[in-house]
This record gives C-alpha cells, structure tokens and sequence, in this order.
C-alpha cells in the first residue's frame, strides 16, 4: 500500500488522461454501534443529566468515536445501530 502522502493529482499542464499518481486506498471504519454503546454504558461509572437519566453510554460512545477518528484518521466512517425488537 502506498503511503498517502505520496499521492498527487496532474497539474494543469499534464495530460488529465495520464495517471501521474499512485492509487490510494481510502481507510473505511465501520463501528458495531451497539456493541459500542454496551461497553460504554458499563465501563463508565453512571453519569446522569439534571432530569436523572443516565448519559454514561452517550458520553463514552461519543468518546470512543472521537479518539477513533484523532489516532486512525479514516476517509469514510459508518456506524451501524441496530432496530428495536427481535434479532
């Protein structure tokens, strides 16, 4: 794999039909959001809002998402969440 600093695009007086750069491989991350937000909902000791309902999960969700994003970097993220009800 290539490094990605090492990609340029054709300058305006290169031919926009040459390949002049080597292709680059985007970093795709696709996070099992449930599995995330049980780890986050125990591993957090409970934190609640003013009106009493608990915001543990939120906030580690939240956390584990933005330190994915600083140390990996990734061109496309998606987070799958499962729907209510029977599996």
């Amino acid at each position: 794999m290539h490094d990605r600093t090492t990609a340029r695009f054709p300058n305006k007086h290169e031919s926009p039909n040459v390949l002049t750069y080597p292709p680059v491989a985007a970093k795709l991350y696709l996070v099992d959001g449930m599995s995330h937000i049980y780890r986050a909902y125990h591993a957090i000791p409970p934190l609640t809002n003013a009106e009493g309902l608990p915001t543990n999960a939120v906030y580690g969700f939240v956390n584990m998402l933005r330190k994915l994003i600083k140390e990996e970097e990734p061109d496309y993220l998606g987070v799958a969440i499962d729907l209510f009800g029977p599996t």
